[in-house]
């Protein structure tokens, strides 16, 4: 995957899209390679215009920010998520009402938080976006996020009208059975852990693993799950500190 993305960068294919391959495809090489990882996504950054999509926009940026947050660069990582995930002013390219640059902003949080980086505050502030699509189920992961969310902000009980909102979904997605038999059942235990301090729910939880691409969207981003569950990852690798 490297080498096609630089073969496109070699023949002029420099646009936000290659970038966010490269991203992909140096992440899970390993500590040595995040610094590279951080020089390349900071380099490129100047051309991620205001014009793009909402998602691609917001998501490059999650790159880097995730990666600075795994390097424990947390102010920078933080600054990102101020000025280009959740910005204060209004921006289309940050369009806070679309489900992808709440997942994006929701990730970078959970991230931080399982690395004891308190972001309350921040955690209302796209809450206050992502009321308007709970029960909508625009994804399964940007429900679980909602879940996660409520949970964090003490708001249990609404977590568990949205429980009983994304098993009725389900049962209604015939063609879709790992919605009912993964997605909800990883909802209960993100619920149990994280908004009634169930210490077996993390357990739960990897038991499910096998499962978890019921929820879509990239392994980085599904890699939530293990922090949740586990605790902090380093380039897909449990956290080993000195």
């Amino acid at each position: 995957a490297e080498a096609a993305a630089r073969r496109g960068l070699q023949e002029g294919a420099d646009d936000p899209w290659l970038h966010h391959g490269f991203a992909h495809a140096l992440y899970f090489q390993g500590p040595d390679r995040m610094q590279e990882s951080i020089d390349f996504l900071k380099n490129k950054s100047g051309s991620w215009s205001t014009s793009l999509h909402p998602f691609l926009y917001t998501h490059n940026w999650w790159h880097l920010a995730l990666v600075l947050t795994e390097a424990r660069r947390f102010e920078e990582a933080l600054e990102i998520f101020d000025t280009k995930l959740w910005p204060e002013a209004e921006m289309p390219c940050a369009d806070k009402t679309d489900f992808q640059v709440q997942m994006n902003a929701f990730g970078l949080l959970t991230r931080l938080e399982a690395r004891q980086q308190d972001q309350t505050q921040r955690w209302a502030t796209v809450q206050k976006a992502g009321d308007a699509l709970v029960g909508k189920h625009a994804d399964p992961l940007h429900d679980l996020f909602l879940l996660r969310c409520l949970c964090k902000l003490g708001r249990v009980e609404e977590a568990e009208k949205l429980l009983v909102s994304m098993q009725g979904f389900a049962e209604k997605q015939a063609a879709r059975p790992g919605l009912a038999t993964a997605w909800v059942p990883m909802g209960r235990a993100i619920t149990d852990l994280f908004g009634k301090g169930d210490p077996t729910a993390a357990e739960a939880l990897l038991k499910l693993q096998p499962e978890w691409a019921v929820v879509g969207n990239s392994a980085e981003q599904r890699a939530v799950l293990v922090e949740m569950a586990q605790g902090p990852l380093v380039c897909g690798k449990l956290e080993v500190l000195a």
